[in-house]
C-alpha cells in the first residue's frame, strides 16, 4: 500500500520512488538541456552568445524574443560548471514542481501557464527596459517564478527540502526565494529580479481569473484529463458541481464568495419577513378602518407585495 509523504514523494512499503517526469515537462526539460548543449558547443567554438539574449534599444532584434528563453547565460568568462549547475537546478525545479503542477491541471493547461509566464517575464522587461540601460535578459526564471508561485498558492503547507535536508513549508521557501531575489536588485543584478517579477506576477493574474470564475485550480478528488466536459474532471479547471474546498488563496476566496452569498440571501429572507409584517398590519388596519384608511403609499406597497407574493 502506498502513501504520500509531505515531501511529495511516493513510499511503497520500505522502497521510496520519486513521481513520474509528466509529458509536458519531459518537452520543457529537452528543450532546455537540448539548447543548453548547443549553448556550451557553440561557447567552444567561440560564438558570441549576447545578441540571443533579450535587449532592449538598437541591440532587439524579433529573434530574441524567442531565443532568449533558451540561453543560459551570455555573459562571456562564465564558468562552464556554474552553468551546468545553473542548468541542473532548474530542472530540478521544473520536474519537482512541474511536474505534480501538471499532473493536477493536465499538461495543456500546465504548458498554457509556463507560456503565460514567460510572457509575464518579456511584458516586465519591456516596462522596465527603458529605464535601466543595457538590461538584458535570458533563460527560463520567468516560468520558474510562476510554477512555484503557483505550487506555494495551491500546496501552501507541503514540506519540501530546502538543498535536500532542510524541511521547510512552501510558503515560507517561496517568500524567502523572492526576498532573496530582490536582493540582487540591491547589488545591480537587476535580470532575475524582471523575470522573476514578470513571472510571478503573470501566473498570478492567471490563477486569480480562473478563481474569480469559480475554476479552483486546487487539488480535488477529480483527475483533469483536458476536457471541461469530462465526467473526470480534476479541480484544475472543470465541473464546478463537483469542486472541493482547497486550502490557501483559492480556499479563502471560495469562503469570501461563499459568505457573500449566504449574507445576500440572508438580507432577502428579513426583506421578505419584514415586508410580511407590514402587510399584516395594513390587512388589520383594513379590517379594522377600511379600505379607505389606508394612504396612497400604503396602497402602492400592498399592491407590489401582492405582485412579489
Amino acid at each position: 500500500m502506498s502513501s504520500k509523504n509531505d515531501y511529495g514523494i511516493m513510499q511503497a512499503g520500505s522502497q521510496i520512488t520519486v513521481p513520474p517526469v509528466s509529458q509536458g515537462v519531459f518537452r520543457v526539460l529537452v528543450l532546455l538541456v537540448s539548447a543548453f548543449v548547443l549553448e556550451v558547443i557553440a561557447g567552444f567554438m567561440g560564438t558570441d552568445l549576447r545578441p540571443l539574449a533579450l535587449h532592449f534599444g538598437q541591440n532587439f532584434h524579433p529573434a530574441q524574443i524567442l531565443t532568449h528563453i533558451f540561453v543560459t547565460d551570455p555573459r562571456p568568462g562564465v564558468p562552464i560548471l556554474s552553468k551546468i549547475i545553473s542548468v541542473l537546478f532548474e530542472s530540478i525545479i521544473i520536474y519537482g514542481f512541474g511536474s505534480q503542477l501538471e499532473m493536477l491541471w493536465g499538461r495543456r493547461h500546465f504548458l498554457r501557464y509556463f507560456l503565460i509566464s514567460l510572457l509575464g517575464g518579456m511584458v516586465v522587461w519591456g516596462l522596465v527596459g527603458p529605464f535601466l540601460p543595457g538590461l538584458q535578459v535570458w533563460g527560463f526564471g520567468a516560468a520558474i517564478a510562476g510554477m512555484l508561485l503557483a505550487y506555494a498558492v495551491i500546496w501552501p503547507d507541503r514540506q519540501v527540502l530546502l538543498f535536500f535536508v532542510i524541511p521547510v513549508k512552501m510558503k515560507w521557501l517561496i517568500l524567502g526565494l523572492f526576498a532573496f531575489v530582490f536582493l540582487f536588485a540591491l547589488g545591480g543584478s537587476f535580470e532575475t529580479v524582471v523575470l522573476y517579477s514578470g513571472g510571478a506576477l503573470a501566473g498570478a493574474l492567471y490563477l486569480f481569473y480562473h478563481a474569480r470564475r469559480g475554476r479552483v485550480m486546487a487539488e480535488s478528488g477529480f483527475r483533469y484529463e483536458g476536457s471541461t466536459r469530462s465526467s473526470s474532471v480534476s479541480g484544475g479547471i472543470g465541473d464546478r458541481s463537483k469542486e472541493k474546498k482547497s486550502g490557501g488563496l483559492f480556499g479563502w476566496l471560495e469562503d469570501r464568495k461563499k459568505k457573500k452569498r449566504l449574507k445576500k440571501k440572508q438580507e432577502e429572507i428579513d426583506r421578505r419577513i419584514s415586508m410580511k409584517e407590514e402587510v399584516d398590519r395594513l390587512l388589520e388596519k383594513i379590517s379594522r378602518d377600511g379600505m379607505d384608511s389606508l394612504s396612497r403609499k400604503e396602497k402602492a406597497f400592498l399592491d407590489k407585495a401582492s405582485r412579489e407574493f
